[in-house]
């Protein structure tokens, strides 16, 4: 719930999708998955890493997946 709570202090949009596979909802939202770069997964108690992934991903004009987990 951090990452809502921090959402919702920076006027940051956010949507929680319940689904079997996120990837069968991205299609339903009007996104494309070959706008997708790589899938980010940010865990509490892992490395900063996925900066990266995202930040690359931005550069080359490409839509970011991020799992919290």
């Amino acid at each position: 719930m951090y990452f809502i709570e921090l959402c919702k202090k920076n006027n940051i949009e956010y949507k929680i999708i319940n689904s079997p596979s996120i990837f069968d909802e991205i299609g339903k939202i009007g996104l494309f998955l070959y706008k997708f770069g790589r899938t980010v997964s940010i865990s509490f108690h892992e490395s900063t890493e996925f900066y990266d992934y995202i930040i690359r991903n931005y550069k080359n004009n490409l839509q970011t997946l991020v799992l919290l987990y």
